[in-house]
């Protein structure tokens, strides 16, 4: 089973080694992957909202030499956000995580 508690301060604890968050992928999800044309990927998903903290890691893929810097681009709440390579070349595959403050 499942085993993990929370502090008195607030934490979240997971006591065994080599135990882990695990988050549903797929549609309207929160995390998931993409990959670049152009430079740029819209990442459809009604699971984003405006004040969304959005992380993104390149997984490689595309050429070497034109492999840029991710960042996100314009995020529309309950539809998509859009991700930008520094680089117009970018073909490169990517991982995303959606958090959201409190």
């Amino acid at each position: 089973g499942n085993v993990f508690s929370f502090s008195n301060t607030g934490q979240f604890i997971l006591p065994i080694a080599g135990s882990g968050l695990s988050i549903k992928t797929g549609s309207n999800c929160k995390m998931g992957t993409g990959t670049l044309a152009a430079g740029t990927a819209t990442i459809a998903t009604t699971a984003v909202t405006s004040s969304s903290v959005i992380f993104v890691t390149d997984t490689g893929g595309g050429v070497l030499g034109n492999i840029g810097s991710l960042y996100v681009g314009a995020i529309t709440a309950g539809t998509s956000f859009v991700v930008n390579s520094t680089n117009i070349l970018d073909s490169s595959n990517f991982n995303w995580l959606i958090i959201e403050p409190s």
